[in-house]
């Protein structure tokens, strides 16, 4: 199941979850309200967490017609419920960006990842890492890995883009899935 269709140019907003902080969660959930960009939905994958967790997650959202919660049938680990959570977004939103449960988002952020997308099929911001209080620990997630933006190779290996800095046109996300078994399997 996905939200319905939304209009032209919306940001599929998607958002895995499991067992989340709920005053992490809450955060989120009103850093995403804030966003100056309007043009948003938010299909969030829970991954099988608890059934009262899972009621108090859909509590927070419950009247927002933004948000479409589904809860998974079995426990997929992160990197399948984020597959899950790519699948969720309704075909109609070009754009798509991924979430964490306890990120706390910039009110422009979506604005200006829109903004500077152009012609790009991905964009992507730094970060700045706090802890659950909201103390600033790092001011950039690039202090000790180097944004080398002009050499593909170097990114990847760095790892200076995380998904929840990202924001792709849906192409992007058809190329990647079905995600490939990860190492081991």
């Amino acid at each position: 199941p996905t939200p319905a269709s939304p209009p032209e140019g919306t940001i599929a907003v998607c958002m895995a979850t499991f067992e989340p902080d709920m005053a992490l969660f809450r955060a989120q959930i009103e850093s995403l309200r804030a966003q100056t960009d309007r043009d948003w939905v938010c299909v969030i994958s829970d991954d099988c967490s608890a059934p009262e967790r899972f009621d108090a997650l859909a509590q927070v959202v419950a009247g927002d017609p933004r948000f479409f919660v589904s809860r998974s049938e079995q426990r997929l680990g992160f990197y399948r419920n984020f597959e899950r959570a790519l699948r969720m977004a309704p075909p109609a939103a070009p754009l798509l960006a991924l979430c964490d449960q306890d990120d706390r988002w910039h009110p422009d952020k979506l604005a200006a990842l829109r903004g500077a997308l152009g012609g790009a099929q991905l964009v992507f911001s730094d970060q700045r890492l706090v802890d659950a209080d909201g103390r600033v620990l790092r001011d950039t997630l690039w202090r000790g890995r180097r944004n080398n933006h002009t050499d593909i190779a170097s990114m990847l290996v760095a790892n200076s883009v995380t998904g929840a800095a990202t924001l792709f046109r849906r192409e992007v996300a058809e190329l990647a899935l079905p995600f490939p078994d990860t190492p081991g399997l």
